[in-house]
């Protein structure tokens, strides 16, 4: 859906298509979030049988891996959503500041589980960064796509009709 929603919003910028845009993005947003709750919930779902069955974690470990797989589930609506304003931000050539954002990303990845390791030794507050990470990027590519992307400031419906265009 992301890279789908970064050609559409390509081909339609600047043309007479333009003003369907902040419909399109929104109904491709609604339906991105839509999958990552899914994909998050079948994920927490499976949890239990991933750690238990597949992993085959001694007991002892058990209980935080699970609470780990269950904050990654959490993250899944967030990076289904990241790449969908990333994708819009792509359509707009906004490559310097998409770098800098991914630069800073890339960087907090690293960071978070390096400070939290001189805090704790629980796999739980490690992965609690990395979510924290991703939601504060999350946030930082819908604030950057309002700020450069006009369509975004402008209030879009979910139109069921878009989504084929989209898949």
């Amino acid at each position: 859906l992301g890279r789908a929603l970064t050609q559409i919003v390509a081909e339609r910028t600047g043309t007479a298509n333009h003003t369907e845009l902040p419909n399109i993005i929104c109904t491709a947003l609604m339906m991105m979030l839509f999958f990552g709750v899914v994909g998050g919930l079948c994920l927490g779902a499976t949890s239990p049988i991933v750690v238990g069955r597949v992993l085959k974690m001694s007991p002892s470990l058990q209980h935080e891996a699970l609470c780990a797989f269950g904050l990654m589930a959490f993250s899944v609506p967030a990076v289904t959503l990241l790449a969908g304003f990333r994708g819009v931000l792509e359509a707009r050539q906004k490559f310097f500041e998409i770098s800098i954002l991914r630069l800073c990303m890339g960087f907090l990845t690293f960071l978070g589980p390096w400070l939290m390791s001189f805090i704790t030794t629980h796999l739980f507050w490690v992965v609690l960064s990395l979510e924290a990470m991703r939601y504060a990027a999350l946030a930082a590519h819908y604030l950057l796509c309002r700020r450069l992307v006009p369509e975004m400031r402008q209030s879009g419906k979910f139109q069921s009709h878009h989504w084929k265009s989209l898949i």
